[in-house]
């Protein structure tokens, strides 16, 4: 991955947990009981890493948990809590498995278009997103309470 260090760190200060890989076979498990509040960023991959994220939860965060580039086999995000997370799971140019199920996504913070402008994804629960590529493994969002958000499940250039 080729990418100017200055700007890679300076997008991703305040991020809890921030790993970046070009190579396969990584994986990281972030399980049960972990908290993650008021920062801009709780969980941030990019590159071939898989992961298995759950029983975790995230709270007054602009970002939950961004996966991007990512063409591994397996990333399991399943049986967290997200309360007023604006953009709480964000994948992109994912080509592997990407699975998002059994979640609580709670925004406690009503949407009005005088907080947020409507031309992003603020206030989205999962959005995947795939301009430059097209999604090869399975790709599912499934068995998630999302409540008060302006945009639930968004998906762009995904095969079904």
């Amino acid at each position: 991955m080729v990418r100017d260090d200055d700007q890679y760190y300076r997008s991703n200060d305040g991020t809890a947990i921030l790993a970046s890989t070009t190579t396969t076979g990584n994986t990281i498990h972030i399980f049960g009981g972990n908290e993650f509040e008021n920062s801009p960023q709780a969980i941030t991959f990019y590159g071939n890493i898989e992961s298995e994220i759950t029983g975790n939860s995230f709270s007054n965060l602009l970002r939950g948990i961004k996966v991007n580039n990512n063409a591994s086999a397996l990333n399991n995000i399943y049986d967290n809590t997200f309360t007023s997370v604006s953009t709480a799971v964000i994948g992109r140019n994912i080509a592997g498995n990407f699975q998002v199920y059994g979640n609580t996504f709670k925004n406690t913070v009503p949407v009005t278009i005088s907080s947020m402008p409507y031309n992003s994804f603020n206030s989205t629960a999962v959005t995947l997103q795939n301009p430059n590529i097209a999604s090869t493994g399975l790709i599912r969002v499934s068995g998630n309470t999302i409540d008060n958000y302006r945009i639930g499940i968004h998906a762009r250039n995904i095969n079904t």
